[in-house]
């Protein structure tokens, strides 16, 4: 997970805090939110729903929504 959101947002992903959002990370604008999301699903087989696109604002969102889908399959 950090490795695919760091090189989206081109940075050591085990540098962001759970509690970083778009406000404290320079390039995370609307279509970096959408390739990190993207990139995600494509990496481990999962889908985001439209809801969890528009509500998900922090890195440990991000993070915590991905272990659970995870665990799901």
């Amino acid at each position: 997970i950090n490795e695919v959101i760091g090189i989206v947002f081109s940075s050591d992903g085990n540098s962001l805090n759970d509690d970083d959002t778009p406000e404290t990370i320079p390039n995370w604008d609307s279509i970096t939110h959408i390739i990190v999301l993207s990139s995600l699903e494509e990496e481990f087989g999962i889908t985001f729903s439209d809801e969890e696109m528009t509500n998900i604002n922090t890195i440990g969102e991000i993070r915590r929504t991905v272990a659970e889908k995870i665990e799901q399959r």
